[in-house]
């Protein structure tokens, strides 16, 4: 007679990690393409948030 094993406890946990990393890219993508087009937020700021990163790391490779 054929007795299924049991899956491993971790096995289920992985699985709920797996399902909330998921979740998690799929809420920034979708908040990356809302961004915009929202009116207080705007483009402009968006390009003064990768502005300030470029310059910080412009800064950083030539006095680091």
């Amino acid at each position: 007679m054929w007795v299924p094993r049991r899956a491993p406890v971790d096995s289920s946990f992985s699985r709920l990690l797996v399902r909330r990393q998921e979740c998690f890219f799929s809420l920034l993508g979708l908040l990356l393409i809302v961004l915009p087009f929202v009116p207080e937020i705007g483009p402009k700021r968006i390009e003064l948030a990768t502005f300030d990163l470029v310059f910080t790391h412009q800064h950083v490779l030539k006095f680091g």
